[in-house]
């Protein structure tokens, strides 16, 4: 296994970082979008304000910051942070989800679009939208919506109504995918959950197939799948698994804390972050980002 460490290997207690917040400090486009965007959202505690989002910009070879997006919550000062953001295929504007929200964002207007359909919803932990692809047609005004209340909802986004949800989770929402290949699938995971699911948008009673993993903690941990299918994966013990196309599954050591962000490129390229929610005063962790290829 090839290795290269993006970030020094730190070590962190309690006492210089007491919470990580999976959506603090968040990149929404991340390597494998190779866009000339992204964009960066920052939340503190519960008890804080949470901040604007930030619209970067490669100018140069250098990121430089263009515009904030200060969505601010009815009849209050609280900036509105999204736990997520996809870009929209169609559009090319970004939507975001949180807290009593699901907003779209024109990047060309800086402008803030309401959906009617949150009247219905409470906490939207995590969404997706499908990408052009086999049943692109048919998928294409289609939202994944993933609540902590464990129930993953299906919404039209053209009737501005719930089409569909699917319920197999133990654990709230944290991730949702579209399949690459094909937008009649889509994948799921959850918090304290040892399984991802693999779903048919045409029938979400029951799930198609599980792959399993090491998930027992709080840690919105995420996973990704390339248009091979291969389909990468972090644990809570600090490993990795890439199940290849034929199902087999290939192991790797990452670190000693929780393996939370993943991204796997066609190429085999894959790239992953990793550290702790909350920390031990006695117990130190790593953190940080690296990555790996599995075609080696």
């Amino acid at each position: 296994m090839k290795t290269n460490s993006f970030l020094q290997q730190n070590k962190v207690k309690q006492y210089q970082r007491k919470r990580i917040h999976n959506s603090s400090n968040k990149l929404i486009f991340p390597i494998q979008c190779m866009m000339r965007w992204f964009i960066k959202t920052c939340q503190l505690h519960q008890s804080e304000i949470c901040l604007q989002i930030a619209i970067y910009q490669k100018e140069d070879g250098e990121w430089k910051q263009q515009m904030r997006l200060h969505d601010i919550k009815p009849n209050s000062e609280m900036f509105l942070a999204p736990l997520e953001m996809k870009r929209l295929t169609e559009s090319n504007n970004l939507i975001g989800c949180g807290k009593g929200f699901l907003h779209e964002y024109d990047l060309q207007k800086f402008q803030i679009i309401n959906y009617k359909c949150i009247n219905n919803y409470d906490y939207i932990s995590c969404l997706d939208c499908c990408e052009q692809n086999e049943n692109y047609g048919i998928a294409k005004n289609i939202l994944l919506l993933g609540q902590f209340n464990k129930v993953i909802k299906i919404v039209d986004t053209q009737q501005d109504k719930q089409i569909g949800e699917a319920r197999v989770h133990i654990g709230g929402i944290t991730h949702l995918k579209f399949d690459k290949v094909d937008s009649l699938f889509f994948y799921s995971c959850a918090r304290f959950d040892d399984y991802i699911y693999q779903w048919d948008l045409r029938n979400t009673s029951t799930f198609l197939q599980y792959f399993e993993r090491k998930n027992q903690s709080n840690q919105r941990m995420n996973f990704d799948i390339n248009h091979n299918r291969e389909l990468l994966i972090g644990n809570d013990d600090g490993t990795a698994y890439v199940y290849k196309s034929d199902l087999k599954r290939v192991e790797y050591q990452i670190s000693n804390s929780c393996v939370h962000s993943s991204i796997i490129q066609d190429n085999g390229q894959c790239y992953v972050s990793y550290g702790q929610r909350k920390f031990d005063e006695e117990e130190t962790f790593l953190t940080g980002i690296q990555n790996f290829t599995i075609n080696s």
